[in-house]
């Protein structure tokens, strides 16, 4: 035994002595109980053990539900699409509901010839009276008159300008010509001229030119005025020239004519490509070439209409008229076309809930993200909000160039067209986000119920593209054996993989290309002798 001097406490107080391996072992134990490292990260490992796994079978739980909830809204859509579209009727109408020519006047001008009929006016002839000189011999003075301004003797004409005391007023005489002689019989020849005038010969006469009229003239500038036509006749106006033989009629748009030339004026008035002229001169769209029966189109506007001539009634009310073949074809089996009966014949055939408003939701955009303040058309008993089921048919563009469907008048692809309905997943409990609890479903009119996808939003998928959403596998059923044989294509897959390498949507459609670019089978392509399908895999819900 151990002794301590001063406290004469014994070593038992302290250390016990401890019997280990079924014999006695005499050891010192420190009152004071520690942990050692290693027993500190043996707890962190097994504390690190159990949190992962929690958090493994919270995640697992969480996905299980999202999984879950997700398909129980596709399987509904699919479901109740499959009994609309199983009950189509066609004679029930809810499912089938769905310049002024410019006229030129031309004022005719009355022209008034004025033929003036101005009275003659008979004017004295200037021409003096030539006198001859009588006897004067018993004068013995001289007496003078006034006699055409000249003062000379009584009875005479005196010849010079001014009245003489002689007899020299008696010597001359005025010639024709304005000269002056002793007789007349000395005055110059007198030799009447073509144009009327008198000369001492023909020699001095004037020039005789002949006019275009036939007339003559000492000169061309006194000819009478003329116009020359667009024949090169010469006329007084041109009223007189002979008609144009070549006008056009009717005119060119843009052009004149003239009737002195007998030639077009102006620049031709001209359409652009695909544009003609119409009667007036207004450019108008050409009318296609490739008009059907049923069409007929105005030159003068471009406008095509329905040809009133064809009897648009088909006998057959399975068959339905086809504006744009022209003819009657059958009904294509399709889910309702109008929109408003689209979402209440869903009513119809879903559990909804009670005192819930129906097909009056709120109206949604492309671009609504948050749902959280909008009203939902439908609200199931299982909880789920459809939106936007009461918004009409149209084309989706996601599924542009999808196999062919169905086809009527504004519809040429029933697998293109159809409806664009958002689901909130897990009711009013979410925060009703887009991508989040609300995912977007396209329902084509021929029935197929397709999830929708963003790949831009989403690039690690989210609904369509997204194995923890929906999982689908793709089969193969063959028959060319004469035996039935199946080949699995793909298993637990997104839904756009098993919906495009199958065909179920048409692998040219931008659903098939976008993002991940998925092609038809090669088994899939068309055999009457093998069939692909997509098969949705149910998941399994879990209870904790």
């Amino acid at each position: 035994m151990y002794y301590r001097a001063k406290e004469q406490l014994y070593e038992e107080d302290y250390c016990p002595r401890v019997s280990r391996g079924g014999g006695d072992l005499n050891a010192f134990v420190s009152r004071f109980w520690g942990y050692t490292l290693a027993e500190i990260i043996i707890v962190m490992l097994i504390i690190a053990v159990i949190v992962s796994v929690t958090i493994g079978i919270t995640k697992a739980k969480l996905d299980n539900v999202v999984s879950y909830t997700y398909y129980n809204a596709y399987s509904t859509l699919r479901k109740i699409s499959t009994e609309m579209l199983t009950d189509w009727d066609p004679k029930d109408p809810e499912y089938k509901q769905a310049v002024k020519p410019l006229n030129i006047f031309i004022e005719k001008l009355k022209i008034v010839d004025l033929k003036n009929s101005i009275s003659s006016i008979i004017c004295p002839e200037a021409s003096a009276v030539i006198m001859d000189c009588p006897d004067v011999s018993g004068l013995d003075d001289i007496e003078c008159r006034n006699i055409n301004g000249f003062w000379c003797p009584a009875g005479m004409k005196g010849p010079m300008d001014h009245c003489v005391a002689s007899w020299a007023c008696c010597v001359y005489v005025n010639c024709w010509d304005g000269s002056q002689a002793t007789s007349e019989a000395n005055c110059p020849p007198k030799i009447k001229c073509w144009d009327g005038s008198y000369e001492t010969s023909e020699a001095n006469c004037p020039p005789k030119i002949k006019c275009w009229d036939g007339s003559y003239e000492i000169n061309e500038a006194k000819c009478p005025p003329h116009i020359t036509c667009w024949d090169g006749s010469k006329k007084s106006d041109y009223s007189e020239c002979p008609p144009c033989p070549n006008k056009p009629e009717p005119l060119p748009c843009g052009q004149g004519w003239d009737e002195h030339t007998c030639q077009l004026t102006g620049s031709a008035k001209t359409c652009p490509s695909g544009q003609h002229l119409n009667s007036s001169c207004n450019c108008v769209t050409d009318c296609p070439t490739d008009l059907s029966p049923c069409k007929i189109c105005n030159s003068e506007t471009g406008i095509v209409s329905q040809n009133p001539a064809i009897n648009r009634t088909c006998s057959d009310e399975t068959y339905e008229w086809s504006e744009e073949q022209c003819k009657c074809i059958p009904s294509p089996r399709t889910l309702p076309r109008k929109g408003m009966n689209f979402c209440k014949l869903f009513e119809r055939h879903a559990n909804i809930m009670s005192g819930s408003d129906v097909c009056s939701g709120s109206v949604i955009s492309s671009g609504t993200t948050d749902f959280s303040n909008k009203s939902p058309d439908i609200t199931l008993r299982n909880g789920l909000l459809i939106y936007n089921m009461h918004s009409d048919a149209g084309a989706i563009s996601m599924l542009a160039n999808n196999t062919q469907g169905g086809v009527y008048d504004g519809v040429p692809n029933t697998n293109s067209y159809g409806y664009t309905v958002y689901v909130d997943i897990d009711g009013s409990k979410g925060d009703s986000l887009l991508w989040s609890d609300v995912y977007p479903f396209y329902i084509t009119l021929s029935g197929k119920v397709i999830p929708a996808y963003d790949a831009d939003v989403n690039p690690d998928g989210s609904g369509g593209d997204s194995v923890r959403h929906l999982q689908v596998s793709a089969e193969n059923e063959n028959y060319a054996s004469g035996r039935r044989s199946t080949k699995w294509l793909a298993r637990s897959v997104s839904f756009k993989e098993g919906a495009c390498i199958t065909g179920y949507v048409g692998d040219a459609t931008p659903y098939c290309k976008t993002g991940t670019s998925f092609t038809k089978a090669s088994e899939c392509i068309a055999n009457v002798n093998s069939f692909c399908r997509v098969k949705q895999i149910m998941p399994v819900k879990f209870f904790f």
